[in-house]
């Protein structure tokens, strides 16, 4: 998976900028797992190919000449629940992580709080997933589960 970010100052507050990056990746057929966004930086976590990318990134830089476009392999482990409003489960999540030195790069929780995506770097995929479900389902017994893209 890959995070393609656009960073432009001159987005703050101008409407229309995450659509134009949406008509993008759709002419490339890129299709987005996830995104986030702040006032001047639009991240799309993209499933696709390098060379699919590269012409995306290109593409990018066309649409938006100001802005700074950058690219990253990542991995995204989501732990997902039927209801995960659990008071301490993104901290209890965050600090197994951090206790076996694994980077977050992104996190999302949505308030629906079903589930909460950790964006990792893709070479702690696999130490992510496990210290996610030593932390989230092994002391507890939850029905929780822990899921990468």
């Amino acid at each position: 998976m890959f995070a393609i970010e656009v960073f432009d100052q001159d987005m703050q507050g101008e409407p229309g900028s995450d659509r134009r990056i949406l008509e993008v990746l759709g002419r490339f057929k890129v299709r987005f797992v996830s995104k986030d966004t702040n006032a001047n930086t639009i991240t799309h976590y993209v499933d696709s190919t390098l060379k699919h990318v590269k012409r995306v990134v290109r593409a990018l830089k066309d649409e938006f000449p100001n802005a700074e476009i950058s690219t990253r392999k990542v991995a995204i482990v989501s732990a997902i629940g039927s209801d995960i409003k659990v008071s301490g489960i993104l901290a209890r999540s965050v600090k197994a992580l951090a206790d076996e030195d694994i980077s977050v790069l992104a996190l999302h929780q949505c308030m629906r709080q079903v589930d909460i995506q950790f964006v990792v770097d893709e070479d702690a995929y696999e130490k992510t997933i496990v210290a996610l479900h030593g932390a989230l389902i092994e002391p507890h017994n939850h029905e929780y589960a822990i899921v990468a893209a």
